[in-house]
């Protein structure tokens, strides 16, 4: 968020595994424009996951600045509310914080953890979801990128996961993906045009099968 040149605005869709009822959507609007005096980048973003029988759905506001433009970072607040068909709905607010040091050109450090202050839902006060991830990009040239990060929610094994960006022309980037805790692999093209950015995605789990993303 604090890297935008500009007014940005995006929105994603993914059917996991194929499955209609395990939808997720979501909508994003970040402007580096709207506080006077470079005081920092805000954004605003709405997420939807599940159907008519269990519905999950987010509303996050965000802030990002920097020190030197070398390190950035960045708070967000989300409402998360939580819905299931004949057993009521309820809500909690979960806090994300990130960090980004831009070591070099060519290597850049990523932190962040989701849900930092260990929200709970509901009268069985369910935890949400939390994780901790630490990640290395690494740009050895301008049109190819290579990255590594790990993943470590407190419920499970940590994940390691990697990733390659390669440019063959300006207009069109090709990536793959793999990562463990399940052991996934993905493959991804990137269409950029003028304003415009179109991305799409094909994950394939051992025993779960294809998830496709756009």
């Amino acid at each position: 968020l604090g890297l935008l040149a500009w007014r940005e605005a995006g929105v994603f869709y993914s059917q996991p595994f194929g499955i209609s009822d395990l939808s997720y959507f979501s909508f994003a609007f970040a402007d580096p424009e709207l506080l006077p005096n470079s005081l920092g980048s805000v954004g605003l973003s709405v997420k939807q996951y599940g159907f008519e029988l269990y519905s999950e759905k987010t509303l996050a506001a965000s802030y990002a600045n920097s020190f030197e433009k070398f390190f950035f970072y960045g708070v967000s607040l989300g409402y998360n509310h939580l819905s299931i068909k004949n057993y009521g709905s309820a809500a909690a607010v979960g806090l994300t914080v990130g960090t980004l040091l831009l070591v070099s050109p060519q290597v850049s450090l990523g932190f962040s953890a989701l849900n930092l202050n260990r929200p709970t839902i509901g009268q069985t006060a369910e935890r949400l979801p939390q994780s901790y991830i630490l990640g290395v990009a690494y740009r050895p040239e301008m049109n190819l990128r290579i990255l590594f990060d790990i993943e470590k929610d407190p419920r499970f094994p940590a994940m390691l996961k990697s990733g390659l960006e390669y440019e063959p022309v300006e207009a069109i980037s090709l990536r793959l993906g793999f990562s463990t805790e399940p052991e996934t692999f993905s493959g991804g093209i990137g269409i950029h045009h003028g304003a415009m950015d179109i991305n799409y995605a094909l994950s394939a789990h051992a025993d779960l099968g294809m998830t496709h993303q756009a």
